[in-house]
């Protein structure tokens, strides 16, 4: 009988103990975690993360017909994408986070954009190409074109690492 009460105590004890860890992992995967997190949520976190002072953006999603006016090519397929953008201002300003296939040639898709995209596509305003940067976290690639690029680019690394 003590036999039987010590191994009931045991197994309440682990399942207490396995229960309370498995949901503090739960919670930590969730804040950190970029694939837990949707497009629209890493534009808006980084966007809350540089503490920069932005006018009000529309985001627009990334289209296969978009894609050339937002990334400067359209020679690669993407899974999904979220393009942000100033609604009325004179700033030039573009944000695009979009996700490719794991296999994809990351690398090559980074260059062509680099090398193609257009930093004066506003009418008036433009960002010189040092303002210019695509990068990546694991599949999720960022173009940002800003004269604060630097500050986004650290705000997007912060959240997707």
């Amino acid at each position: 009988m003590k036999k039987l009460l010590l191994l009931l105590s045991a197994l309440t004890l682990l399942l207490a103990v396995s229960g309370c860890s498995s949901e503090t992992t739960k919670d930590d995967s969730e804040s950190t975690d970029p694939v837990s997190l949707s497009l629209e949520e890493i534009i808006a976190k980084t966007y809350e993360t540089t503490e920069l002072d932005f006018p009000e953006f529309m985001n627009q999603e990334l289209t296969k017909e978009n894609q050339a006016y937002m990334l400067g090519v359209d020679t690669f397929d993407f899974v999904e994408g979220i393009a942000s953008e100033p609604m009325m201002t004179s700033q030039a300003h573009s944000f695009v986070v979009f996700t490719v296939d794991e296999g994809s040639d990351i690398e090559s898709i980074k260059e062509d954009i680099k090398a193609n995209v257009d930093g004066r596509k506003w009418i008036c305003v433009g960002v010189d190409p040092e303002n210019i940067i695509v990068d990546n976290v694991g599949n999720i690639l960022v173009l940002i074109m800003d004269e604060q690029s630097e500050a986004i680019h650290e705000a997007f690394l912060q959240v997707t690492q």
